[in-house]
């Protein structure tokens, strides 16, 4: 992340945490803050993520924030687990430069970090949303609960919220999409990455992260497409069935029906160079009988 381009990056699992969608919402910033400070550092030097530090500690000490983590800072993974402490401190002074490339100002670095640790696995599926999504989201969940909200923003459900990290989670391929199915993203929706996972774990999700029906789903697609949150199309060669290709680097469905098609050119030549081997090898193996 740079302080201009802002966004965050969070478990697909976090999205069955808390009890409500607020709270839920509210990990996925914690996340993203700890989250933006490590990917700052691993891209940047040290002497650019300490410059950054000072900035965000002196902001913090302007507004009485403790930039210091206790001599004994401890958190602990999903687990139960304590991290060791250098790696602990670390994600305290993350949280303090995250939240600086974040923007945010309030909240409590310590509990950044803390959820951040909790929310920590291994075999982790990520999903990384914009600043200005994730705010509107949180912005609609307050104001759900009866919290006055003093700025303006375009609503964001989080029945969309969740689609819409369900989506992200889905790594594109080389020409910038994904397919998905209603399934995939029923379960992603869920914060499973896979089908299977969300069969053995769907009994034991929470009130407020239920699995989304298909009709859900479609509606829901059916107004995010238009309102430029992703481009979609149909691969198909008939009038039903096929697969449905997801963007979020086409402006334009017309710009992913394009990479669609060069991505069945593609495909199309490997199996035909493929087929051609195949039965290169038929013939030369015959000969030797």
């Amino acid at each position: 992340m740079s302080k201009e381009d802002r966004y965050y990056t969070a478990p697909l699992s976090i999205l069955t945490s808390g009890q409500t969608p607020l709270e839920a919402l509210l990990n996925v910033n914690s996340c993203g803050v700890v989250n933006a400070g490590i990917g700052y550092r691993k891209v940047n030097d040290e002497d650019d993520f300490q410059t950054l530090l000072e900035e965000a500690n002196d902001e913090a000490e302007e507004k009485g924030v403790t930039v210091k983590p206790p001599p004994f800072f401890n958190l602990k993974d999903a687990d139960g687990k304590s991290l060791p402490p250098d790696e602990a401190k670390d994600a305290w002074f993350c949280a303090h430069a995250g939240a600086k490339l974040c923007g945010i100002t309030g909240g409590n670095r310590a509990d950044d970090a803390r959820i951040w640790a909790m929310h920590r696995h291994e075999g982790a599926v990520f999903f990384k949303i914009k600043s200005e999504w994730l705010w509107n989201a949180i912005r609609t969940a307050r104001r759900e609960a009866g919290v006055k909200v003093e700025v303006d923003f375009k609503p964001l459900s989080w029945r969309e919220f969740r689609i819409l990290a369900a989506i992200l989670s889905s790594k594109p391929n080389s020409y910038q999409f994904t397919f998905l199915g209603w399934e995939c993203i029923q379960a992603r929706a869920c914060g499973f990455h896979s089908k299977a996972l969300f069969e053995s774990g769907r009994n034991a999700l929470p009130d407020h992260c239920q699995p989304l029906t298909r009709q859900m789903i479609r509606d829901a697609c059916d107004k995010l497409e238009p309102l430029g949150f992703f481009a979609r199309c149909r691969y198909s060669g008939g009038k039903s069935g096929g697969f449905t290709a997801y963007s979020f680097r086409h402006p334009k469905r017309e710009d992913l029906q394009a990479a669609v098609l060069q991505w069945k050119s593609a495909n199309s030549s490997l199996k035909a160079k493929r087929d051609a081997h195949r039965a290169s090898d038929l013939e030369a193996f015959k000969r030797t009988k």
